[in-house]
C-alpha cells in the first residue's frame, strides 16, 4: 500500500512517498532548504518495462513563453517548429517533444518557473492545450516492438535489455518559482550552480602552521 512520512528541521523539510504507478513501483523524496526557493526531487522507479516514457510533469495556471538552455545561452523554444514522428527518431515520436541543455524555463514575463534537469538529462514536452510540461525521465521499448506499429521499433539495434528501461532508475531534478522572465531570475547561473554546487569543507590547521 502506499505509504507517506514527512520530517522539519530548522534546515530542511522533507517529505517521503511510496506507492505504485501501475505495474512499476515508485519512491519519491521532496526536499525544501528554507531560505532556498527551490524545491529538489528525487525519485528512484523499479520499472517493469513497456512501450512508453516515465516523465516529471508540471502544470501551469497561465499562458507563458518556454525558454531552454543550450551550451553557453539559451533561446526560445517555438513547437511549431520542432519536428516530429518516425522520420524524426525514436524520441520525437510524439508531438511537441524538445531538447534542452539541463533546463528549460516557462514565463510569463511576471513570474515563471524554471525547472533543472541531471546533467544528460534534456529530453522535454510541453502540451500548449493543457499548459502541461513534462520532463522525459526514462524511454522504455519492448524489444522487437511489441504491438507497436512503428517499423522502427523493429530495428536490430533496439534488440536488446537496455531498450527495455527494466529494472531500478533514480532521478533527480528541481523546480525553482521566480519573478520575472528568465534573464531576471538568472535561470542559466542557478542551473549551473544546481549542477556544480560550492562545497565547503573545514579543515583544522596543523600545529605550526599558518593559520591566516
Amino acid at each position: 500500500p502506499p505509504t507517506a512520512s514527512s520530517a522539519f528541521s530548522a534546515v530542511r523539510s522533507t517529505a517521503e512517498m511510496n506507492g505504485r504507478l501501475g505495474a512499476h513501483t515508485v519512491e519519491m523524496r521532496v526536499s525544501l532548504c528554507h531560505g532556498l526557493d527551490v524545491v529538489d526531487y528525487d525519485l528512484t522507479v523499479n520499472s517493469e518495462g513497456g512501450n512508453g516514457y516515465f516523465a516529471a510533469n508540471v502544470p501551469f495556471e497561465y499562458a507563458g513563453n518556454l525558454s531552454a538552455g543550450i551550451p553557453f545561452g539559451a533561446e526560445s523554444r517555438e513547437l511549431a517548429h520542432e519536428p516530429f514522428g518516425l522520420a524524426a527518431g525514436l524520441e520525437r515520436l510524439r508531438e511537441h517533444v524538445f531538447f534542452a541543455h539541463h533546463w528549460v524555463d516557462y514565463s510569463d514575463g511576471d513570474k515563471g518557473l524554471t525547472l533543472m534537469a541531471a546533467e544528460g538529462k534534456r529530453g522535454f514536452r510541453f502540451e500548449p492545450q493543457k499548459r502541461s510540461l513534462d520532463h522525459i525521465l526514462l524511454m522504455t521499448m519492448v524489444p522487437g516492438g511489441g504491438e507497436n506499429p512503428n517499423a522502427e521499433f523493429k530495428n536490430p539495434r533496439f534488440l536488446h535489455r537496455f531498450s527495455q528501461g527494466t529494472g531500478r532508475h533514480r532521478f533527480q531534478y528541481s523546480l525553482r518559482p521566480h519573478r520575472g522572465d528568465w534573464r531576471f531570475a538568472q535561470a542559466p547561473l542557478r542551473a549551473q550552480e544546481h549542477l556544480y554546487p560550492i562545497r565547503s569543507r573545514h579543515i583544522h590547521p596543523r600545529a605550526g602552521a599558518d593559520a591566516s
